[in-house]
This record gives C-alpha cells, structure tokens and sequence, in this order.
C-alpha cells in the first residue's frame, strides 16, 4: 500500500495513518505518529505543561498539536485517540474521542471499529452475490424471463438485508474486562508502613502519568476513597503522596490500577 508525504503544514483531516509527514523547525505536529528519520525538540507545554523542549529521536512517539522548536524530522502517522474531558487542543486534533475518562475504552474503540470493518465485507459480499445471481436471471441468460415485478421485489430485498445486517451493529456489547487487582508486591512494600487507626503519609511512583488531566484524575480516584486525606500528586516526580489507614490504602491502590494507572 502507497502512503502520502507531506512536505509542509497540512491539515490533519487530510492525513490518514501510514502517511509519512515531514516537520520543519517552527512547525505544528498535524497528529500523533513515530519518529522514522530525523530529530526534533518539541514544545509539549500545550498537552503536558513541560516548558522545557522535549527531544525525539527515531521510535520517539510525537504527540499532535505539539510544536517543533528545533531540527527536522519525518513520523509516520497514527490514530490519535483522546478522551472528552482532555484538552481542548488534544479533542480538535485526536481521529478518536473517547466519551468517558477511562483508558479501557480504547479496547472497546477497536473491537467495534472491527467489528464495523467486518460488518462493511459481509454487506459487500451479500450484495456481489446476490447480483450475480439475479442480474442473469433478470436478463433471461439462464432461459427465464424475470418479471419486473419480481425485480423490484428482488431489489427491495436486497437493501433490506444490507440494512438489516448494519442494524445489528447496535447490539454490539463490550468486552467484560476482569477487574485488576493492585500487585501484591506494591502492598507489601507499603502496607507495614501504614497503621490500623491512624494513617501515615505513602508515597507512590505512577506509571503513564503524562498530563494535568492525570493529575485531577489520580487525585479524583484517591479522594473518593473514604480514609484517605492530604492527597497530593506531583507531575515532576510522578508520584502521589497521602495518608490513609490499611483498608484504605489497599483501596486506593485499586482504585489507581482500575483508572488505567500503574502504581510502583
């Protein structure tokens, strides 16, 4: 399969997934995609506050909307996929949008994008059969004379049946994810630092903590958790610092994992 190469600033509706995109310095990154040739320094502030240029190098992941502050680079585009109440810049610019906050929507994103695709060969081969069959017929070759009347019923039929197999695409039902425990090896580190009663301040790397949205996020899911208090989460470190009793420790673990988050 050919793929387009774009030379300057294009619009990112017009670049599809596998086109290789060439960005000056002082350029926009139109979508997400991996560094194939080349390297950048790019100012992410927009999506992960850093002020600092970031540098990519080749097998680097670039992120949409992100500026090239120097060097020039060419990356093969992605699919991008955002979540509804990410940035405002990360939704305008993301081929995906994912209407809740969690991670594991991008699961069900591509089980029913497949689903669609499948959905798309079956209409296909349904109505390349079916005219096969009755174009012939409709034209006498195999010694029979079709009615028009019979046509127009065969036709009406036809679309029935392509429309009724897209229909069923509104049953479709994600996939039961099972509920992740939190590692044990993660609770047996802390936990004898926590007390029954009176709760100390844990301290916890988080993995995959990229964005201010995944700081409101991490602090959200340990607030909720009753016994907790003093949450706070620092991007820099990407840590999480707060006090909580043994019970509600274990939980806020969980609820870390359960929100798409890797505590170590």
């Amino acid at each position: 399969m050919a793929y387009s190469v774009f030379l300057k600033n294009v619009a990112s509706e017009s670049i599809v997934a596998g086109d290789i995109v060439v960005v000056k310095p002082g350029q926009r990154v139109p979508v997400d995609g991996t560094i194939v040739q080349g390297v950048g320094y790019l100012d992410q502030s927009a999506i992960t506050g850093e002020s600092i240029p970031v540098e990519k190098q080749v097998v680097d992941d670039v992120i949409s909307a992100t500026i090239n502050e120097n060097g020039t680079f060419q990356f093969r585009a992605n699919v991008g996929i955002a979540i509804g109440a990410g940035t405002d810049i990360a939704v305008d610019s993301a081929d995906v949008i994912l209407m809740k906050n969690s991670l594991l929507d991008v699961n069900t994103a591509i089980d029913l994008s497949q689903a669609t695709i499948r959905n798309v060969h079956q209409n296909l081969f349904w109505a390349f059969f079916y005219n096969v069959i009755c174009i012939p017929m409709a034209m006498g070759i195999a010694g029979w004379t079709m009615s028009p009347m019979f046509g127009a019923l065969a036709m009406s039929l036809s679309s029935i049946c392509v429309c009724t197999n897209a229909w069923r695409l509104r049953f479709f039902k994600e996939k039961v994810v099972a509920k992740k425990e939190a590692p044990k090896s993660i609770k047996a580190a802390i936990e004898p630092v926590v007390k029954e009663q009176h709760g100390q301040p844990v301290t916890m790397e988080i993995q995959r903590m990229m964005c201010e949205h995944c700081v409101d996020t991490i602090r959200k899911v340990v607030e909720n958790v009753d016994g907790t208090s003093n949450v706070q989460v620092d991007l820099d470190t990407k840590s999480v610092t707060f006090e909580a009793n043994k019970q509600a420790f274990s939980q806020a673990v969980e609820a870390i994992v359960e929100a798409g988050y890797h505590p170590e």
